[in-house]
């Protein structure tokens, strides 16, 4: 056991073996194209997001110029 331990320091290095995943799963999921989509943002949303991400962005670059 222990010359054979031994010798396997010489063998080349090889890749974990993977194990198999469950092939009672399916590969491919359906998918159903007569469900209702998500209903798009409005404009008082996306203008909501929009300032709050200039908030941010001022913010960090005032962060920036304390430094």
């Amino acid at each position: 056991q222990l010359l054979a331990a031994y010798n396997a320091l010489y063998d080349p290095p090889r890749a974990p073996k993977k194990l198999k995943g469950d092939v009672t799963q399916p590969m491919i999921l359906a998918v159903n194209l007569d469900a209702e989509t998500e209903s798009e943002l409005t404009r008082e949303e996306l203008e909501s997001w929009r300032q709050q991400l200039k908030g941010l962005a001022i913010r960090f670059r005032e962060g920036l110029s304390e430094c």
